[in-house]
């Protein structure tokens, strides 16, 4: 599969990792970095009823930012939890799951993700619900990156 580069039209900043493509990513408590795809498990996304091949890639129309758990923050966990999001034909993320975790943090990435609302991705012109990966970045401000 060809990898397809989209941007996120917005100013909060966020990369969501989509099956096909790449936008920009949301950290907690800092600025930018980068994340990785993991594989698709398209059987997976098939029997569930989800379209990998679509025409036109969902677009974020609301990324919330996470919350930096207290007791995270107090033990200087830091990390990205990888986020595996359906988004349905409505456009809202309906299930998720942590595809890497961080202990500390997974909770807070999965309630940020599901307050996130897209335009849905098209296929023939007809919103499909669609499997996405998003990385949410934990990092604590004025600590040097590796």
């Amino acid at each position: 599969m060809r990898a397809r580069r989209w941007a996120i039209p917005s100013a909060s900043m966020l990369l969501l990792n989509l099956a096909s493509g790449f936008g920009q990513e949301r950290e907690a408590g800092g600025g930018v970095v980068g994340g990785v795809v993991a594989e698709v498990d398209k059987e997976k996304a098939k029997a569930m009823g989800l379209t990998l091949d679509y025409d036109t890639p969902p677009r974020a129309v609301r990324l919330t930012r996470p919350d930096y758990p207290k007791a995270a923050r107090k033990r200087g966990i830091e990390g990205t939890v990888l986020v595996e999001i359906v988004i349905d034909r409505g456009g809202r993320v309906s299930h998720t799951r942590v595809l890497q975790s961080v202990t500390g943090l997974d909770s807070a990435a999965l309630k940020c993700v599901k307050g996130w609302t897209f335009t849905p991705a098209t296929k023939g012109g007809q919103a499909v619900a669609t499997l996405a990966q998003a990385p949410v970045t934990f990092r604590l401000n004025g600590k040097p990156r590796d």
